[in-house]
């Protein structure tokens, strides 16, 4: 049964380090440990050293604390402490960006798993991690504690225990609107590309000085009239469009005859 070493700056990621345990706590086959709280009988360092000695990872939580500047006046974090004595004790280090910061020379190298953009990847990306390592896969669930989201159209998200910056919408299928929108833009560009062929013959027509003068036939302007307007309202698209077809053919008629 893997078990997961918490290491974290009180100062900055206390919140984060008892949600993590929270989560990985209740994954199956897992344990996690951290220090909430020690009781002054007890060594505190001591007490530190055997969680680590008994950890199979040890999970470190980067922050700005952690990486203080060591002065007279000022420790260096322990958690570096905690680095330093699980490195040799050989222990997989398993290191969290919890808020932007640079990584420590001793942690160099060793690909970290970035939280301060989104806790939801980070997490899935932990428990993948864990998961891969271990072999452990029945009940360990790749999103706890994720929002569910459901394919309305709108977002709901529950989110217990670890916040999520991040959420995701589920968009439905097109509406019927839409989708006749789309066919009523088909058909007007049907139209305009049926009137302009009618347009370049009339011109070819006018301006060929082989072709006698003559009237047009008077279907022929009614066609030109007709697309010179707006599409009527209240006929089908499909009535519309044998309509114009017809018109077409019986121009081209005229077109042959006069030649």
């Amino acid at each position: 049964m893997p078990h997961i070493f918490i290491s974290y700056s009180k100062k900055d990621t206390r919140a984060l380090a008892l949600q993590l345990h929270d989560a990985l706590e209740k994954i199956d086959g897992v344990t996690a440990w951290m220090d909430k709280e020690l009781t002054p009988a007890i060594s505190w360092a001591q007490e530190i050293q055997q969680e680590i000695d008994r950890a199979d990872y040890v999970l470190v939580l980067l922050s700005p604390d952690v990486n203080r500047l060591e002065t007279a006046q000022q420790d260096r974090s322990f958690v570096l402490n905690e680095v330093d004595y699980a490195r040799q004790r050989r222990k997989i280090i398993v290191p969290v960006m919890a808020q932007t910061t640079f990584v420590p020379v001793q942690l160099a190298g060793i690909e970290y798993i970035d939280f301060s953009s989104s806790q939801e990847e980070g997490l899935r990306r932990l428990v993948s991690t864990i998961s891969k390592r271990t072999g452990i896969t029945n009940g360990m669930d790749s999103s706890p504690n994720l929002p569910q989201v459901y394919p309305t159209g709108e977002t709901t998200a529950v989110t217990p225990g670890i916040s999520i910056s991040k959420q995701v919408t589920v968009h439905g299928a097109p509406s019927a609107s839409l989708e006749a929108l789309r066919l009523g833009i088909g058909a007007l560009m049907a139209l305009l590309v049926i009137g302009g062929v009618l347009l370049l013959i009339r011109n070819a027509m006018r301006d060929d000085p082989l072709l006698p003068t003559t009237t047009p036939n008077p279907l022929t302007e009614a066609a030109l009239i007709i697309l010179s307007r707006n599409a009527p309202t209240g006929t089908a698209t499909a009535d519309a469009t044998q309509t114009l077809e017809a018109l077409v053919a019986q121009i081209l008629a005229e077109t042959d005859v006069y030649r």
